[in-house]
């Protein structure tokens, strides 16, 4: 007589391959409710940590910290010993920069080489003619509401710098955008590798300039967020001179939560700024000096 297997009944199947419960299957009893309405509370709660993780100002994955200046302005930086130790450790796009020009003290430093334009139809004239060296690796358009860009060009801003994006990184060259007014940052943010909110007539009071450019950057960093956001510093803007302490106090106020570094700089009257008043390097040999080289690791 062959002995069949008594086969399990659907009840002793179901208590054999059902293990520990898992989390879920413990918020699903306790509610008493459908798996659905569950999975879609879930739901409803990552949204909002998102939402909220998403509008948080946040630092930059990077604590890299970076500058723009010109070579010009770099020259009497690091030829005082506190203030070039300030930027070993950053990365400075420096305008007008040339190798053959680097001296004792700039060696060492991250230069990258930069052009500034303020017309991106200049701009596309001097990559067609090849006026721009192969040296340089970045260009700054600084589209502003002055006699030095174009009319058609301030009239549209975000066409113009999308135009010179495309130039840029088909020649393999960073864009830095630098537009006023500052309100078209978020707008250009997408068109760019790095973004300057020109800030710099708020830097009377660290509370004004804070909260200048503050939603700025968070909504540059919203539309791209692998730009690198700057803000702009003066030593001698229309305003009034500032004191090397309030510049300090704008850079611990920003650094690393809400920009990058800062665009440094110390105009001389002209076309570009007809109502600046003298150069004060002396304000931003002292301002560097007192903030020191960043200690942060990236």
């Amino acid at each position: 007589m062959i002995n069949k297997a008594r086969p399990l009944s659907h009840n002793n199947h179901n208590k054999q391959s059902v293990g520990r419960p898992t989390a879920i299957d413990r918020l699903f009893r306790f509610f008493g409710s459908s798996r659905v309405v569950v999975f879609f509370a879930l739901v409803i709660l990552v949204g909002i940590a998102t939402i909220i993780w998403a509008s948080a100002d946040r630092p930059h994955p990077q604590a890299q910290r970076y500058w723009i200046m010109s070579h010009t302005v770099l020259d009497k930086m690091s030829a005082n010993m506190s203030a070039r130790a300030a930027l070993a450790n950053d990365i400075l796009y420096v305008t007008g920069f040339s190798p053959d020009q680097t001296t004792p003290a700039e060696q060492g430093l991250h230069i990258i080489p930069t052009r500034d334009f303020t017309s991106e139809t200049t701009f596309a004239r001097s990559i067609s003619s090849g006026a721009i060296p192969s040296y340089v690796k970045a260009v700054l358009y600084d589209n502003e509401p002055w006699q030095l860009t174009p009319r058609n060009e301030r009239q549209n801003v975000v066409f113009y710098y999308q135009r010179a994006n495309e130039i840029a990184h088909a020649h393999r060259l960073l864009l830095i955008a630098t537009p006023v007014p500052s309100s078209y940052s978020v707008q250009v943010a997408p068109y760019a590798d790095v973004v300057d909110v020109q800030a710099q007539s708020e830097q009377a009071s660290v509370s004004m300039y804070v909260n200048h450019i503050q939603s700025r950057a968070q909504g540059s960093r919203r539309a791209n967020p692998r730009v690198v956001v700057l803000s702009g510093v003066s030593t001698n803007p229309t305003a009034g001179d500032p004191t090397p302490q309030q510049l300090l106090d704008i850079a611990n106020a920003t650094f690393p939560n809400t920009v990058q570094g800062w665009w440094l700089n110390i105009p001389s009257p002209g076309t570009a700024c007809p109502r600046c008043h003298q150069p004060r390097p002396d304000i931003g040999i002292s301002f560097l000096s007192q903030l020191g080289p960043n200690r942060i690791t990236p």
